[in-house]
């Protein structure tokens, strides 16, 4: 009989146990399963809203680009997420870069960026010794230049001359050629068949050998006065290659072509030497 309430005792605890294995959260305690079967909605909601599609780009200079590679919009968010954000900043007028981030759930967010980064309300800073927003401007800037938008400006220049490297820029120079007219057309023509380079052996193997070396340069004044002091370069290097930096901009970086802006420029200057 004892050995039977002994028993019975036992098959009594174990039975509350499992009573209250299943029944806790009546007692205000909830599963980890739970939070999320009520949270995944909102969780999900999140996740779409921060996450760009694409980025429209805006600067006065250069116009309007827009970039959509998701890895290069991933690299983008990362840096966004990483970066500290500080209150009642600004962001400087010097080569301020302008636009949008556009959101999966039809959202968009304003955004400007020089040395600093503005997102919405938002200001965001690399942390001490990181170059993250750096990094961010660069691939704004590259999405930028594109051959697209150098034919634009080329073909609303106010101004553009030619002259070789050895030569000093002067407008009223013997040795500097103003291009006008068709020449400006064979330009555009000669630009538009040029390609933008990301890398290239042949390239590389160029600037190791003779370094950055041109031969020609054009350089594209704005219609704004003010922009006549700061105009588009294009330096050739060999009879493949050109490169593009823009002087409006204080941090300026090289953008390389492949292309035969070396047999338009000997055409258009060599005459004007042999006369």
């Amino acid at each position: 009989m004892r050995y039977s309430a002994v028993i019975l005792s036992f098959i009594l605890c174990i039975s509350l146990l499992f009573l209250g294995f299943f029944n806790y959260r009546n007692f205000g305690v909830t599963t980890n399963e739970l939070v999320i079967l009520d949270d995944k909605d909102e969780v999900f909601k999140l996740i779409d809203k921060n996450t760009p599609i694409s980025v429209q780009i805006e600067d006065e200079r250069w116009g309007q680009a827009v970039l959509a590679d998701p890895e290069v919009l991933f690299q983008i968010w990362r840096v966004i997420r990483e970066s500290k954000s500080y209150p009642s900043k600004f962001v400087p007028n010097q080569d301020r870069i302008n636009g949008y981030i556009f959101f999966r759930d039809g959202s968009k967010e304003y955004f400007s960026i020089s040395d600093r980064f503005q997102l919405g309300e938002y200001f965001l800073e690399s942390k001490e010794g990181e170059m993250e927003v750096g990094k961010l401007y660069r691939i704004f800037r590259h999405t930028l230049e594109t051959k697209n938008n150098l034919l634009t400006m080329v073909e609303k220049a106010g101004a553009i001359y030619l002259f070789r490297a050895e030569d000093t820029f002067d407008p009223d120079s013997e040795k500097v050629l103003r291009i006008t007219g068709e020449a400006k057309k064979e330009l555009l023509s000669c630009l538009a068949r040029s390609e933008k380079i990301e890398e290239s052996k042949e390239l590389n193997d160029l600037l190791l050998e003779k370094g950055i070396q041109p031969l020609f340069h054009l350089t594209l004044s704005l219609e704004d006065g003010r922009e006549k002091d700061a105009p588009i370069v294009l330096s050739v290097l060999s009879p493949d290659y050109f490169t593009l930096m823009d002087m409006g901009f204080l941090n300026r970086n090289v953008v390389y072509f492949e292309g035969f802006l070396f047999d338009y420029c000997c055409r258009m200057i060599m005459p004007s030497f042999l006369e």
